[in-house]
């Protein structure tokens, strides 16, 4: 489907959805998408917008084409696996490190929680990183993710890695049961599983302790102030939380409108989600007594150590 036609079916779907009984605050985030695909019909609209009407949006209120509409999701995650695989931009690198030296480093079984988990790419990249180190201990990664997408795009994605499989489940307590259970498959290295649940449930299904390492990528911004680390104080007591994400910068806005521009729902997605970052400073504010680094990539590398 040539761009033309994207936009065209997009914008009709929003007009359907306008329709329907929305909230005020959902009604902002689809007149604010609808602008956005009008303004991306040619170069200069959307060059107008970018330089007008992004500036004036209030990030909280936005959200991002595939949430508004669920059908566009999996296109929306394969496009952002491509681009994350893409070795010349090295989007996940630091993450897929520090996560292959923790492992690497330690002396006993580790279980490690994805939150926003979608296709599972960093999963993909840290396995595919240790696959030649035989001696490193069981690996348990588990993916959580509200997508009904995510978990068919993580088993087709991790396929040639994970030949066994990966196990989906779709809740927690089901998911909490399977880690319980020892592994069945002698020597085996990693085992991989995909619970469909919002992090928001995990307290009540899953005891203290149960993770050694929870890591989120992309998905810090799609929390509200509310909830800002709440999921994992109150579920990996001990553990060590690795939130990786992008800030807000207005260049790098212009570098993945040049990167997106021939896939208007992708380039959509990509400009909400990254006018909802936190900006440098912001996150600066927010990391006292955490560990702090920023990559000329455009994304930051927070680490702490959870409380009860």
């Amino acid at each position: 489907m040539d761009r033309e036609k994207q936009i065209t079916r997009v914008l009709s779907l929003l007009d359907s959805l306008a329709r329907e009984s929305v909230s005020a605050a959902r009604t902002y985030a689809i007149e604010e998408n609808r602008a956005l695909f009008e303004a991306m019909r040619s170069p200069g609209r959307f060059v107008r917008w970018l330089t007008g009407r992004a500036i004036k949006l209030a990030p909280e209120r936005l959200v991002e084409i595939n949430e508004l509409l669920p059908e566009l999701d999996q296109a929306v995650h394969a496009r952002l696996i491509a681009f994350e695989r893409n070795k010349r931009f090295g989007l996940l690198k630091p993450l897929v490190q520090r996560i292959r030296d923790l492992i690497r480093t330690a002396d006993r079984p580790l279980v490690l929680a994805d939150f926003g988990s979608g296709g599972m790419e960093v999963e993909r990249q840290v396995i595919e990183s240790l696959a030649h180190e035989k001696d490193h201990p069981l690996v348990t990664f588990v993916g959580f993710d509200a997508s009904s997408e995510a978990g068919v795009l993580a088993r087709r994605n991790l396929a040639a890695r994970v030949p066994e499989g990966i196990s989906v489940f779709q809740s927690a307590d089901a998911c909490a049961r399977w880690l319980k259970e020892p592994a069945l498959i002698p020597g085996q290295a990693v085992r991989v599983a995909f619970c469909r649940t919002s992090i928001l449930e995990l307290p009540q299904d899953f005891a203290h302790g149960t993770f050694d390492v929870i890591f989120h990528s992309f998905f810090q911004h799609h929390l509200d102030a509310r909830h800002l680390r709440k999921p994992e104080e109150s579920v990996a007591l001990g553990g060590r939380v690795l939130e990786y994400d992008g800030f807000h910068d207005w260049l790098a806005m212009m570098v993945v409108s040049i990167l997106g521009w021939n896939d208007p729902v992708f380039l959509a997605a990509g400009m909400v989600s990254h006018r909802r970052l936190a900006t440098r400073d912001q996150v600066i504010a927010r990391s006292t007594n955490s560990r702090l680094h920023f990559y000329p990539n455009g994304c930051y590398l927070r680490e702490w150590r959870s409380t009860p």
